[in-house]
């Protein structure tokens, strides 16, 4: 099922991130997606195991989710996304433990309600993507939760179109989970390099069986 849902621009840079603006996904469109799927739900475990920017965390939080984890592997991701964190805990919106380093590599004591990250658009291009990332937010979910992916219809890389989303869909489909919906969002000042809109994937876990990846 495909949904489109117009939201406005509001890209929030913060101080020091270093990395392509490019890739932060508005603030709207996490708020949109908190609201339609309870994500501030008292006492949901969520994870943000890629969080860059630390965009999806810091609206989450702000809106009033109890706990949100995180972890990147890029050092300043990590500084920045420490600060954000801090800033929201001494200001009693919610809690979230930060982390430095590869998903896959990292303990994480809990199973998450949602894991709720954008993965670089770069890991879906002409080159198969290890099942391992998958494979580490299957275990990572609580059986009756969900994962949501940031993603986009196509991306202008390097003058050539990349179908993100349905590259993303095929990889998840094809290691455990189900594709429940997809939300494109048309943004107000919408970036030259993303065709049409922002595309939102919403995954349930499968119960069938993880198949080789190709």
């Amino acid at each position: 099922m495909i949904m489109i849902v117009h939201v406005p621009g509001d890209f929030y840079v913060p101080r020091g991130f270093t990395g392509d603006t490019r890739t932060i996904v508005p603030d709207s469109v996490v708020m949109w997606m908190a609201n339609e799927y309870d994500l501030t739900h008292n006492g949901l475990l969520g994870l943000d195991p890629a969080c860059g920017a630390y965009t999806i965390p810091r609206v989450l939080r702000t809106l009033g989710a109890t706990q949100v984890d995180a972890c990147d592997i890029d050092a300043n991701n990590f500084k920045i996304s420490s600060e954000e964190a801090a800033s929201l805990t001494a200001r009693g919106l919610g809690v979230g433990i930060t982390k430095l380093g590869d998903m896959t590599q990292l303990f994480f004591d809990d199973k998450y309600d949602y894991i709720y990250t954008s993965l670089p658009f770069n890991w879906f291009g002409d080159d198969p993507l290890s099942p391992h990332y998958a494979m580490t937010l299957r275990h990572l979910i609580a059986d009756t939760g969900m994962l949501l992916i940031d993603s986009a219809i196509h991306v202008i890389r390097e003058d050539k179109k990349v179908p993100v989303a349905s590259r993303q869909i095929k990889y998840f489909e094809a290691l455990g989970f189900t594709l429940e919906k997809q939300i494109n969002f048309t943004i107000d000042g919408q970036n030259s390099n993303f065709d049409n809109s922002y595309s939102e994937l919403v995954f349930r876990l499968s119960a069938d069986q993880p198949q080789t990846y190709i």
